[in-house]
């Protein structure tokens, strides 16, 4: 197949799974009979609905089955909403903003984190539901003081300032933080030379730099994982992926 026919069949195929019935934007009120235990938010970064439909194209080209996130779609197992994740200064938002759009509720310039042009600080939702007296966890394939991550958490002008991201979360004091950045933790890459794992230890969390270190924390235990220099490699998908 050449690349022609190839995003042709793929334009077909993502105006299929608009109209396809379930699929569109049908909602309706969904009542919940019981407590809620879990909130569990999902973020794929940078991900569009058309890079879902290519991966379903690629998916039946391939294997010759739908990809499993949009047999759910057509199951009617799941229920699809659009939002507008526009920044308060573009209509494309970096990772800060559209973070801080889904962790505070409201629009900040691209590069901040829940933080006004004037200085307005905005909470976000992890700080209420530790207010409220719950758990929180947060687990990424980025570093854990990435703009994606930290718009969930704290309050800070820019995501540049990942060394500082990193002390804002001992001062919240979430339960559980996995993901990369061993350089905003580490004292001899860390420019004000601040250690920050022993800082966390002393705080009472156990600290894993590994999937053996993971594996020894103890429940009710809070846990710090950092397992990369920088973002999770990609190759530890295609490793595993089995």
């Amino acid at each position: 197949m050449n690349r022609r026919d190839f995003f042709h069949t793929g334009g077909l195929a993502g105006l299929g799974l608009a109209l396809w019935p379930g699929v569109g934007s049908n909602l309706k009120n969904i009542e919940f009979h019981n407590e809620v235990k879990n909130i569990i938010f999902l973020v794929t970064d940078g991900m569009s609905s058309g890079t879902f439909q290519m991966a379903d194209l690629l998916r039946r080209r391939l294997d010759g089955k739908n990809s499993h996130w949009l047999q759910l779609y057509r199951d009617r197992r799941i229920t699809r909403a659009l939002m507008d994740m526009a920044s308060a200064n573009s209509s494309v938002p970096d990772s800060a903003a559209a973070a801080s759009g889904w962790g505070c509720g409201v629009r900040v310039e691209n590069g901040s984190l829940n933080m006004g042009p004037e200085g307005e600080i905005y909470r976000p939702i992890f700080q209420k539901f530790k207010a409220a007296g719950k758990s929180t966890g947060c687990v990424t394939t980025v570093p854990i003081t990435h703009a994606t991550p930290a718009g969930f958490l704290i309050s800070n002008e820019s995501r540049r300032n990942q060394a500082k991201i990193a002390e804002l979360y001992l001062k919240e004091k979430f339960d559980v933080l996995l993901g990369g950045g061993h350089e905003y933790f580490d004292s001899a890459q860390r420019e004000d030379g601040k250690d920050m794992y022993s800082l966390f230890r002393q705080a009472g969390y156990h600290i894993a730099l590994n999937k053996d270190d993971l594996q020894k924390a103890g429940n009710g235990k809070k846990v710090l994982g950092v397992f990369h220099q920088g973002a999770l490699p990609y190759t530890l998908d295609q490793i595993n992926d089995r």
